[in-house]
C-alpha cells in the first residue's frame, strides 16, 4: 500500500504523487472504498492518475492485480 503525498488535476483526471509505488504489476487501485482503473504517468516519480475530479491527499492506495 502507497499513500498520496500530493496530487493536481488535469481536466477530469487526479494525478496522484504517492510515498512509494509497488514493485509489482497491478490493474486497478482502491481508494476511499473505491475501484478505480490507473492511468500511468510516464514522466512522474511515484505517480499515478485516475480519472476523478477526487481530493485523495493523505488516503492509503490498495494496489489489486
Amino acid at each position: 500500500m502507497s499513500k498520496v503525498v500530493n496530487e493536481f488535476h488535469v481536466n477530469n483526471y487526479a494525478v496522484l504523487i504517492l510515498d512509494n509505488m509497488p514493485d509489482r504489476e497491478f490493474h486497478h487501485l482502491v481508494i476511499k472504498g473505491k475501484k478505480f482503473a490507473p492511468v500511468p504517468v510516464y514522466d512522474g516519480k511515484n505517480c499515478v492518475a485516475v480519472e476523478s475530479n477526487e481530493s485523495f491527499i493523505g488516503e492509503t492506495i490498495e494496489f489489486l492485480n
